[in-house]
């Protein structure tokens, strides 16, 4: 059950077409299909032969549809696609609500119904026959999780919520659930599908480093961190992998550029790669190590990739993903000129390295 409620989680409220479910669940769609219901028809879909690209439909006079590259030139030839393939399914509430109800307990409400906050009751527990309490399905959709969770939770105090996977479930959301006597279970825990019971969890599951920093990709099965490109901008970082972008500004980074005349030592460490050199550590050097693993937890607590964003060299680290070192000469200068102690230079906006060659040291313009 833990690969339905983490695929759930994954595509969320705003579903996915028939084959994104099926490639996700694999061996398990048949069974698992009816918890999905069908929409609408999309009008694009994911290449299935190039997970990175993007092919936009036309209907067919057979019913059918054409899927076709708008790439010039086009990355592939068109070919035929059958209508159950573009079409969008969504989680089904109330296949879902009937089966949660007879695994935890509770009664099932006859017709649930989306709701706007994130929270959707799916039904009520009556361990206190004067005090019933409404369980509520959180389903995460394109707004920030943490964010959503904190709203949903001090909207429904005295409440139960069943959240699929742990992700976004922070100590501050769990102290927040605490104060406001909401029990948070979580699907895909060992003890997710255990009959319910009201005692709060005084801790957020344990296991995974929890993120400190809301993801701005939701990220595919197939993503690699060689997909991701970063630029760098007088505003702040620009994010981009398989066709989708992101910009987020200091402010949302919560960094600055400098402090106190120094460069940040993340956007440093940035600048060092996008020139294609590596990352020297010592293993003496405490701040050093700290530099790395605080850029680690950053891409990681963003982009949401498996794997890790930096490989171990013989001189020191590399990045798995690739750096455009594109920036305004004024701003550049500016940070150069106020500090002293950080050498950081950045490649001319039509050049970047390239990651396959040895020390990252060959560009090309």
């Amino acid at each position: 059950m833990n690969k339905l409620w983490q695929t759930i989680d994954l595509f969320g409220k705003v579903g996915a077409t028939r084959a994104a479910w099926q490639n996700e669940w694999s061996e398990d769609f048949d069974a698992w299909s009816k918890f999905l219901q069908a929409r609408e028809i999309v009008n694009s879909i994911e290449d299935p032969d190039f997970p990175c690209e993007i092919l936009e439909l036309e209907k067919s006079t057979t019913g059918d549809f054409i899927a076709f590259s708008t790439a010039i030139p086009a990355h592939r030839p068109p070919f035929r696609v059958p209508r159950s393939s573009c079409v969008r399914h969504v989680p089904n509430l109330q296949v879902l609500s009937t089966m949660l109800a007879d695994k935890l307990g509770f009664d099932a409400v006859e017709t649930p119904r989306w709701s706007d906050t994130g929270f959707h009751q799916i039904g009520t527990f009556l361990s206190d026959r004067a005090n019933p309490r409404a369980i509520h399905l959180f389903i995460p959709d394109s707004r920030p999780r943490q964010v959503v969770m904190k709203v949903g939770i001090c909207s429904y105090p005295q409440s139960i919520t069943l959240i699929p996977v742990s992700a976004g479930y922070s100590s501050e959301v769990a102290d927040l659930a605490l104060k406001n006597d909401v029990h948070v279970r979580v699907l895909s825990t060992k003890a997710g599908m255990e009959k319910l019971s009201i005692t709060p969890s005084k801790q957020p599951p344990r296991g995974k480093r929890m993120p400190t920093r809301d993801r701005i990709f939701t990220p595919k099965k197939n993503w690699k961190w060689s997909d991701l490109t970063i630029s760098m901008g007088r505003e702040g970082l620009h994010f981009k992998i398989c066709g989708e972008e992101v910009i987020q500004s200091w402010k949302q980074l919560r960094m600055k550029p400098t402090h106190g005349g120094q460069i940040n030592k993340t956007l440093a460490l940035i600048g060092k790669l996008a020139n294609g050199g590596r990352i020297t550590q010592r293993r003496s050097d405490e701040t050093e190590r700290k530099q790395i693993s605080d850029a680690r937890k950053l891409l990681v607590d963003l982009i949401g990739i498996q794997g890790k964003p930096f490989k171990k060299c013989t001189d020191g680290w590399a990045a798995e993903f690739r750096v455009d070192g594109t920036i305004a000469r004024k701003q550049v200068t500016e940070w150069e000129a106020n500090d002293e102690h950080e050498e950081i230079s950045f490649d001319s906006p039509r050049s970047v390295f390239d990651k396959e060659q040895d020390g990252y040291h060959k560009f090309m313009t």
